[in-house]
């Protein structure tokens, strides 16, 4: 179980590192760090720092008709609060997409760059949820015959489990490096 406590140091009238029921404490840039990800609650990779051809679809074996995904933002907040599996094939839908799920954002991001002749942008949503710990995650993509099947998972805090007390918007977005997906289905893992 986890339980964070801090110590007061009387001298100096100050609060010193926090230390954890293990005894051992968390330094304060992990403080900072866990701080800032909690209040984003979204996290965007750069192509930068992650080249597309990276990110290969995850699983212990690799179907040769897998296609490579790379997330561009996933997290517990959004604007999409409804249950919602979609995708962007052109610029205009991915920038509609966007700012939907931007819009609880003050200071609204612009939508990362996607080159659509080359690529599509797959998004799933679980919605509204009234406590932390839920979480959804896209594990693959694999083509066959034009149908492109998107295969992701939902995950549920456990019973007795200390989660947030606010609502969360779970979701996760990707692009997948595929010039063209007749039809797009989604399947969700047990």
């Amino acid at each position: 179980m986890f339980s964070l406590r801090q110590t007061f140091d009387s001298r100096f009238r100050r609060l010193k590192y926090p230390i954890l029921a293990d005894g051992s404490t968390v330094t304060s840039s992990l403080l900072l760090i866990l701080a800032i990800s909690a209040l984003a609650g979204t996290i965007v990779i750069s192509d930068a720092h992650f080249p597309l051809g990276a990110f290969a679809a995850q699983g212990n074996s690799i179907s040769p008709n897998q296609v490579t995904l790379q997330t561009i933002a996933k997290g517990v907040r959004s604007g999409i609060r409804e249950s919602l599996q979609t995708v962007a094939r052109s610029q205009t839908e991915w920038q509609a997409l966007w700012q939907n799920h931007a819009s609880i954002q003050a200071n609204q991001p612009p939508p990362p760059a996607i080159e659509f002749s080359d690529q599509i942008v797959v998004a799933v949503f679980l919605g509204d949820k009234p406590t932390g710990g839920y979480e959804i995650s896209i594990i693959s993509a694999e083509q066959t015959n034009g149908v492109l099947t998107v295969s992701y998972s939902e995950k549920e805090p456990r019973p007795g489990a200390i989660t947030t007390q606010s609502f969360t918007q779970p979701f996760h977005i990707v692009r997948i490096a595929i010039p063209r997906a007749e039809k797009v289905v989604f399947r969700r893992l047990l």
